[in-house]
């Protein structure tokens, strides 16, 4: 609940401003046995708990976000491509896009609204713009940790979006870092190619198959 005592009146207001416009869907835990199992067995698990095959004392699970159906395991590099089809390593990408209910579960989610949002769509003959209908994803965040870095689409290349939305997707990031720094003193790094090239990441998938532009990683501060 915005308050008095959370900052400057414009900044309450504008955050008022902006649940008064907008529907915020958190998904605190989108791998929750994952997430359990870190507490009970493995700290630093980061797969499903998908129990398809035998990998010594663990079992064969799946990375989340190699789970995408946005150029699901299509990569250039040849021993990359053997870890994303080997159940036993941190990166498998699954025996097919959206096989984990985890990650089918939130895809279906922001396709319905956007498919609802489309329905109710329509043009104006005077002007021909498009009055896009309620309910569409404008933004989809992805919360990682960590490494202290912003990362826009493309995961999946090193080739940048095309025109106009590299610059769109800069200049939010480059926006998001400068709030950060002054709210936190903390300062992240922005950029589409600050990893190598990933196939089958959620943010990908949402700006690729959706159209989200304001889309991206958020890999939080920390160490081990």
């Amino acid at each position: 609940r915005a308050s008095s005592g959370s900052g400057s009146e414009e900044a309450v207001a504008s955050a008022r401003q902006l649940l008064a416009r907008y529907l915020l869907a958190v998904v605190p835990i989108v791998n929750p046995d994952g997430y359990a199992y870190t507490w009970t067995t493995n700290r630093m698990w980061r797969r499903t708990r998908s129990n398809r095959t035998s990998c010594g004392s663990e079992v064969g699970a799946v990375d989340p976000n190699r789970n995408w159906g946005y150029k699901w395991r299509e990569t250039t590099s040849v021993s990359y491509r053997a870890e994303l089809r080997d159940p036993c390593t941190n990166v498998y990408a699954g025996p097919a896009p959206f096989s984990e209910p985890e990650t089918l579960a939130v895809a279906t989610y922001l396709r319905t609204r956007q498919r609802r949002s489309a329905a109710r769509s329509w043009v104006d003959t005077t002007t021909g713009g498009v009055h896009v209908g309620p309910g569409y994803v404008a933004a989809f965040v992805d919360y990682h940790s960590y490494a202290q870095m912003l990362l826009p689409p493309w995961a999946f290349t090193d080739a940048l979006p095309a025109a106009p939305d590299e610059a769109y997707q800069t200049g939010l990031t480059d926006a998001l870092v400068a709030g950060m720094k002054a709210a936190s003193g903390r300062i992240f790094d922005a950029g589409p190619n600050l990893f190598p090239p990933d196939p089958g990441t959620a943010p990908d998938w949402a700006y690729g198959e959706l159209g989200v532009r304001a889309s991206l990683t958020v890999e939080l501060e920390g160490e081990y």
